[in-house]
């Protein structure tokens, strides 16, 4: 069984978005990643530099489609991780 973590930012077209695809390259097997946004637009890329970021580490950011956080989101989590304090309200 695998930890769900799951992270948590505005838009999730940046930081909550990269978090969710760096994550495993850097954790390893065993953790099933997620990521959502407080006041996100569903629907959007991922912004291009941090597309870019992945793409320099060897990792695919195109399938990345941004969604609102809910609370499921939160409920099905093992950890949900923000990135800011203010997105935990």
């Amino acid at each position: 069984m695998s930890l769900r973590l799951h992270f948590v930012c505005t838009a999730n077209i940046c930081r909550s978005a990269y978090a969710e695809r760096r994550a495993p390259t850097v954790l390893g097997t065993g953790f099933a990643c997620s990521s959502s946004g407080v006041q996100a637009r569903p629907g959007l890329a991922m912004d291009p530099q941090m597309a870019a970021q992945l793409r320099a580490r060897g990792i695919d950011p195109t399938a990345h489609s941004s969604r609102r956080t809910g609370a499921a989101d939160v409920r099905q989590a093992g950890l949900v991780l923000t990135m800011a304090s203010w997105h935990r309200t």
